[in-house]
């Protein structure tokens, strides 16, 4: 699976670098600039944007997010009190929703989405998943 990945990203990434050299400089640098993750000459539109969605998502994950507690004990243990199929999946699509909605407003920022979670609980020193903090 590691070798599957390491190829695919080598073949994306030369598929990247050919539509860099066979575009306009301009749109190069538009495209190279969103694949690092940039704020610049975002106005308050985009937050406007960049904010309904965690608007609607702000229920849903601190009601789901007490379930991550019970499932960490097992599917058979969380069976009797949470259904953790459903859990899963709400979890899931809430987290891709949000992480789509955050790239969509300022790219991929890959170190920030390695070292959030691990800052999140070092600085709240809470046991369990913090779900709230690493958002």
């Amino acid at each position: 699976m590691v070798l599957v990945g390491i190829g695919a990203s080598s073949v994306l990434g030369a598929a990247t670098s050919f539509l860099y050299l066979r575009t306009d400089i301009g749109k190069a640098a538009q495209a190279a600039a969103w694949t690092i993750g940039s704020l610049n000459a975002r106005g308050w539109n985009d937050v406007r944007v960049a904010a309904l969605g965690p608007a609607v998502l702000a229920p849903v994950v601190p009601a789901y997010g007490r379930r991550l507690t019970v499932l960490e004990m097992g599917d058979d243990t969380a069976a009797l009190g949470v259904p953790p199929e459903r859990s899963r999946l709400v979890l899931l699509g809430a987290g891709m929703d949000l992480t789509a909605m955050a790239v969509a407003a300022a790219g991929p920022v890959p170190f920030v989405a390695m070292a959030a979670p691990q800052l999140a609980r070092r600085v709240t020193r809470a046991a369990g998943p913090n779900v709230l903090p690493t958002g």
